[in-house]
């Protein structure tokens, strides 16, 4: 889906986000959509995604980095019953 595709620039400063397009940057990861949703849903982690082979990461040192910024202390929950 065209709207799946893309690129997005990150910045985070001072625990604040803010996005631009195409400015300089430190890092960059590349991942499908499917895996950065789960990784905002706090379903896996950067770590794990990057050791599966499914995130790429042009500067190792950043792994640690990136898991953490996206790190998630607090999964959804569903509260409906079924």
């Amino acid at each position: 889906m065209p709207e799946n595709g893309g690129s997005l620039t990150l910045h985070f400063e001072g625990g604040r986000l803010t996005w631009s397009d195409g400015e300089a940057y430190d890092v960059e990861v590349r991942m499908e959509v499917a895996e950065l949703s789960a990784l905002l849903l706090g379903t896996v982690t950067l770590n794990s995604l990057y050791r599966y082979g499914l995130v790429e990461v042009s500067d190792v040192e950043y792994v640690g980095v990136v898991d953490r910024i996206f790190r998630v202390l607090d999964k959804p929950i569903c509260t409906t019953a079924f």
